[in-house]
């Protein structure tokens, strides 16, 4: 037996039915003496059925069993359904918190832990499955199963299980009618609005079964990759297909027929790390995704570019622990989203804000409060984005606008805090964060002068870096930089919007050794603690800038203060020039204090508005 057989064997939990908001559980290892673990309260992860143990056991969900849950489709009505792959079943998790089997059939074998595949169609609980894997509710209210050993796409409808597509024993990429078409091995499923069944096939590649079930495979031009596991549909303005393989992540655009294919062993969320494995996948919107990472354990956010203007991937996790490495971060445990552990999750489903995950290795089904996420708004086009309710600033930079934040915990989030409390706008401040790779201040105007409405913006904020901004300059010749902002100022001053700068600085703008802690540590030998080459050039912007209605915030000074502080965090990643997320607060709270310091105030735009 295994260490996670023996792991499982040893444990045994009572967990909270749907709703409920309480665990119980006493875990043990063989050898060691169990401990009662205290009572605790979920926030933020819960398990909501199955109780650890392998089985199948149907019933109220904290007693059901399951031997690998994987699949996971959410129904119109609230109901989980769930594809058990060692289990060779579907399940289902009403809202009464019951578990049932909806289709399949088999005993457990000797071991406990598996199920005699098999293939039969007809009445559902006779029905015999080879692993199935992936499942979607179509528009006919039937469910889709991807069959996956048998290379077939399985439907149940009214208590009947028919094979719609495939072959079983006859695993190949054939396309064509019903009684013609093959699979390879049928892993995800999403349909799109249309009512197109789109199929992960892993060795086949991106597979479509029309409404009409007529089956074809759609060949990209970015990659030649046809193993895939997870794919997702993102019903957006520019409705996409979004999927996942063996390292890439590739995007299909539906309307426009184009695909573009992200490398993401070779990508970085901007720190030079992995964006993690994406193994199975939800949209959001066609750049918003929450995914399973089987490699590491845990459930991540990933966000995608969106040319020009956004060029880079990002990746955060957001449940389940910290590390890439599935050795820090394999265990059973609810609570906080980051102190949550998962064993091998695969499957999720996304129901507003949260996202359930069929945590397979574990043979639970867990439920997860999503954090909120703040997206780039490139151009800001959802309608009613912008309106005379909020005073409404833009936030405009590279990276550093983005860098490990998600909503509550960004910059844009401590500027609405900070603008409330002054109680110096008569309307809530929504910030938006408008991102700009690389974002030197002659790609800013051009964002803001074409795609931003910024005819509709109380205030634009600029996030400025001396190293981005030195790229514009000639021979530190600041005349340009000077252009710039007096283009910028001449046509948002007459629509009474003010413009405000932001000055930060990478690690390496303030220390020589790109280590601000060490720096401090060592400042009683250094002649010249605060003199750099960033901070210089910077005042040499700052005074070019002299007398032109514009607010500015240098964080020079609070940051050293900041670092001088014995007991300060680190504010910044330790291999890259990235704030973190403590340094996001904390700029984001400079930012707004420096500037309402510096006098922006909303009173202008507000008494030019007024009736």
């Amino acid at each position: 037996m295994n260490n996670l057989a023996l792991f499982f064997k040893a444990t045994r939990r009572y967990v909270t039915i749907p709703g409920a908001i309480s665990l119980s559980l006493t875990i043990g290892t063989p050898g060691l003496a169990s401990a009662p673990i205290q009572k605790v309260t979920l926030r933020e992860v819960s398990t909501i059925a199955g109780d650890g143990l392998p089985g199948v056991r149907d019933g109220p969900a904290r007693d059901a069993t399951f031997l690998f849950p994987a699949g996971l489709a959410l129904g119109a009505d609230g109901a989980l359904y769930i594809s058990d792959e060692a289990g060779q079943r579907i399940r289902l998790l009403n809202s009464r918190g019951m578990v049932s089997t909806v289709a399949g059939s088999g005993n457990l074998s000797a071991t406990g832990l598996s199920v005699q595949p098999g293939y039969r169609d007809g009445p559902a609980h006779m029905a015999r499955f080879n692993r199935p894997a992936g499942i979607a509710l179509g528009r006919d209210n039937a469910l889709y199963i991807a069959d996956s050993h048998n290379a077939c796409i399985r439907k149940l409808f009214d208590g009947v299980v028919t094979t719609v597509a495939g072959k079983p024993g006859d695993s190949k990429a054939v396309d064509g009618d019903a009684s013609a078409s093959r699979f390879v091995d049928p892993q995800g499923l999403a349909f799109d609005a249309a009512g197109n069944l789109y199929v992960a096939d892993n060795g086949g590649g991106l597979r479509v079964m029309s409404r009409y079930g007529v089956l074809s495979t759609i060949h990209f031009k970015s990659t030649r990759e046809v193993h895939f596991l997870g794919v997702t549909y993102a019903n957006s303005p520019t409705p996409e297909i979004v999927l996942v393989g063996r390292g890439v992540i590739v995007r299909y655009d539906l309307t426009t027929g184009v695909d573009t294919t992200y490398d993401a062993l070779a990508a970085s969320y901007e720190s030079g790390g992995s964006i993690g494995s994406p193994f199975q996948l939800s949209a959001i919107d066609s750049r918003q995704m929450i995914f399973s990472d089987l490699h590491s354990s845990n459930i991540r956010y990933l966000r995608l570019p969106s040319p020009p203007f956004v060029g880079t991937i990002f990746s955060r996790i957001i449940a389940g622990g910290r590390f890439d490495s599935p050795a820090e971060n394999v265990w059973y445990r609810d609570g906080s989203r980051i102190d949550s552990r998962f064993i091998s999750p695969t499957g999720i489903a996304l129901d507003g804000s949260f996202a359930y995950v069929a945590d397979s290795g574990g043979r639970t089904i867990r439920k997860v409060r999503l954090p909120h996420f703040r997206d780039s708004e490139v151009g800001l086009e959802q309608l009613g984005h912008v309106d005379a309710k909020h005073y409404e600033v833009a936030l405009i930079g590279p990276s550093w606008v983005f860098w490990d934040s998600l909503g509550d915990d960004s910059l844009c989030a401590m500027i609405e805090r900070d603008f409330d409390r002054s109680r110096r706008f008569s309307r809530p401040t929504r910030c938006h964060t408008i991102r700009i790779d690389g974002a030197p201040l002659s790609t800013s105007e051009d964002y803001i002068r074409t795609i931003m409405p910024y005819e509709r913006m109380d205030a634009v904020i600029i996030l400025m870096q001396p190293w981005k901004v030195s790229e514009i300059t000639v021979g530190g010749d600041v005349s340009l930089l000077t252009a710039n902002m007096k283009s910028l100022v001449g046509f948002l001053q007459p629509l009474h919007t003010s413009l405000a700068l932001a000055w930060s600085y990478a690690p390496w703008d303030v220390s020589d050794t790109e280590d601000l802690g060490e720096r401090i540590t060592d400042r009683e030998t250094d002649p010249f603690p605060q003199t750099n080459a960033a901070h210089v050039l910077t005042a040499q912007y700052i005074a070019a800038l002299k007398g032109l209605p514009i607010t500015e915030y240098d964080s020079y000074a609070d940051v050293m203060r900041f670092e001088r502080m014995r007991a300060a965090q680190a504010l910044y990643v330790s291999d890259d020039m990235h704030f973190n997320v403590s340094g996001n607060t904390f700029l984001g709270d400079s930012i707004a204090r420096g500037l309402l310091a510096s006098g922006l105030s909303g009173s202008r735009r507000e008494r030019s508005a007024a009736p």
